[in-house]
């Protein structure tokens, strides 16, 4: 009675020992395959990912190139064009008030994204400006507006000789040209120029 007592409540312990053996089993291979499903999904995460990542080119720019006989008008012309501005008018006396109406040139040059008109115009006219600081105009006695005006064309401080002899008549400063060298600096306004060649040189 004994013996069967013992071997009955040793069965029951090892039962308990099964059990627990088997939760245990149960519980190790859950934990086993959601570690493993979450390593699976990092790898196919990095495996979408580019190897290599392709360097992006920030736009520089709008390439235009000027060529022939360039000035405001045939500068807004081509930006008009192109799509760059919208009112050719508009970019004429901006031009025109920043004083480089007539400092255009033929050339290639980038215009920078998202430009303002002002910007346009200085990426346009920079090269030429630099190359007329301090330019030296020689007036010889009793000159004419006509004789000023070319001159001035041939050295690229104006774009039209009737538009700058237009503004002396304007002006009312007909034969008040100074003989003489003028010192000039560019950029500068039409009706400072004419300012300018209208004193005595020293002044």
């Amino acid at each position: 009675m004994k013996f069967s007592q013992r071997l009955s409540q040793g069965l029951v312990h090892i039962g308990r020992i099964l059990i627990t053996i088997l939760i245990l089993t149960v519980f190790l291979g859950v934990v086993y395959l959601g570690i493993k499903n979450l390593t699976s999904r990092a790898h196919l995460s990095k495996s979408a990912a580019p190897l290599i990542e392709e360097e992006v080119e920030t736009p520089k720019g709008k390439e235009i190139s000027l060529e022939g006989d360039v000035n405001a008008n045939t500068v807004a012309d081509t930006l008009l064009a192109q799509g760059l501005i919208k009112d050719k008018a508009s970019f004429i006396q901006v031009a025109t008030e920043m004083g480089v109406y007539s400092y255009f040139g033929p050339g290639d040059f980038t215009i920078p994204q998202d430009a303002t008109v002002k910007e346009m115009i200085h990426s346009l006219t920079k090269d030429k400006i630099a190359s007329l600081q301090d330019v030296s105009v020689t007036l010889p006695h009793n000159v004419t507006s006509d004789q000023v005006a070319d001159i001035l064309l041939a050295q690229g401080l104006i774009s039209s000789k009737p538009a700058f002899v237009q503004r002396v008549n304007s002006l009312g400063v007909q034969g008040q040209f100074k003989a003489g060298s003028h010192k000039i600096s560019a950029p500068i306004k039409v009706d400072d120029l004419i300012k300018t060649l209208c004193q005595e040189v020293g002044k």
